[in-house]
């Protein structure tokens, strides 16, 4: 019985140490994932806005034709 209970408190302790560590990198993996899909956004955007740009001028070239 005495030898469960001190058993207890030394498997506790390396499951605290895997949860943080667990949760560590599942932030640093969450940061990395919304810059990355930020990043996409922004290139995206910028890609779309090009295009519009393109695709006015092209009604204006069209329509001053």
């Amino acid at each position: 019985m005495h030898d469960a209970d001190s058993a207890s408190p030394t498997a506790r302790v390396p499951l605290s140490l895997a949860f943080s560590l667990f949760a560590a990198v599942s932030t640093s993996v969450v940061a990395v994932g919304a810059s990355a899909i930020s990043a996409l956004t922004r290139r995206a955007s910028a890609q779309a806005s090009a295009s519009s740009g393109v695709v006015s001028i092209g009604t204006s070239i069209g329509v001053t034709l």
